[in-house]
């Protein structure tokens, strides 16, 4: 008698679809603020930041274990933990190669759509599909709704707010006049130069962009894959080991898995830096609060992927934050501002909800 079968807080006994949507609703709040604490203090190049928000994870994984009573880890779990560890260190590049709105734009179809299609068609020999929703048609189109809603927030601009004390990253539009103006302090020197060298700096310069934004988009769509596939494995032992279990007490063996990966990262970073990395003892406690609010978030979706299935539960809970988020930025932050970007993440809003309310339907209808 495996001892992840016993329920004693009696979750398992709730009602299934709407402890699901519960538990979704409170994912997207947490997803959607949990990076708050980044934007109060300096990050540095976010490695140690990371690694902090990581050693809480796993102390909500340990508290998860103790409310659930139950004390079994699944290895293969701990492989989605980690997987998830890898593919979040890729943020920081992705970012400096091709901007924080097109990298988010990439990971975030890619990892919607992984787990959505995983969800409706299943994985052959590994994975059955969900049971199929009341309303396939409704399921279908809020999806592509929650697709679309990812795509119209891309045009909104952002402004960049510094946390005290920091320097805040350059956006794609910050970096533009920064270049011109490094090409007129360098006039004199291309007068200098033949118009075939000209031409032949130019191509360099062309293919060295072309390059960047090449691998940025390709670690965006292998980091969306990641967040995609990350909780496979849990769902895995679901399905073939625990399939009566309480979901979380698969939390601790994925957040162990979280903990390992970015470890292993940051004694690697460490390595390279000379054992000199950059450290903002400030960050800390903000890494902390960060890291309790994913872990208790990622600890809601097991719930929500067990109640709703993946087809549901992934579109819900990826496009969701993204309202918390902005509502974050322009309601404190004052990050976007002007009517017609006011405007345009309105229509997101409209986009966002009805995908959302749709997939609701989608189980009732």
């Amino acid at each position: 008698d495996d001892p992840a079968t016993r329920d004693p807080q009696g979750l398992d006994a709730m009602s299934g679809e709407w402890s699901g949507f519960v538990a979704a609703g409170a994912a997207v709040l947490l997803f959607g603020s949990y990076a708050v604490p980044t934007k109060l203090v300096d990050t540095q190049d976010g490695l140690f930041f990371q690694w902090v928000q990581c050693n809480a994870i796993l102390m909500v994984g340990v508290v998860m274990m103790f409310i659930v009573g139950v004390y079994t880890i699944y290895p293969i779990a701990i492989i989605g933990g980690a997987i998830w560890a890898i593919s979040n260190t890729t943020v920081v590049p992705i970012v400096d190669m091709i901007g924080l709105s097109l990298g988010m734009l990439l990971w975030g179809v890619t990892n919607m759509a992984t787990g959505w299609a995983v969800g409706t068609f299943g994985v052959p020999n590994l994975l059955t599909p969900d049971p199929a929703a009341s309303s396939p048609v409704l399921n279908y189109v809020g999806f592509a709704l929650a697709v679309a809603s990812i795509f119209i927030y891309l045009p909104i601009k952002s402004t960049v707010v510094k946390a005290r004390g920091a320097t805040a990253p350059l956006q794609e539009d910050d970096r533009a006049p920064l270049l011109v103006a490094q090409s007129s302090a360098s006039t004199n020197d291309v007068e200098q130069s033949s118009p075939s060298d000209v031409a032949s700096q130019n191509d360099s310069a062309e293919n060295a962009t072309l390059k960047r934004k090449v691998v940025g988009c390709s670690l965006a769509l292998v980091a969306g894959f990641g967040y995609g596939i990350n909780m496979l494995p849990v769902r895995w032992v679901q399905q073939h080991q625990a399939p009566t279990a309480n979901p979380l007490s698969f939390a601790l063996s994925h957040f162990i898995g979280v903990w390992m990966a970015s470890t292993v990262v940051m004694a690697g970073y460490s390595a390279a830096k000379r054992n000199v990395p950059q450290v903002n003892g400030r960050a800390v406690l903000a890494a902390m609060i960060s890291g309790l609010g994913w872990g208790i978030a990622m600890s809601m979706w097991f719930i929500a992927n067990s109640r709703l299935g993946l087809a549901t539960a992934f579109p819900i809970i990826c496009t969701g934050p993204s309202i918390v988020a902005t509502l974050w930025g322009v309601g404190y932050f004052r990050e976007i501002q002007g009517l017609r970007n006011l405007l345009i993440l309105a229509v997101a809003f409209v986009a966002t909800l009805a995908g959302i309310i749709l997939i609701a339907l989608s189980h009732v209808v």
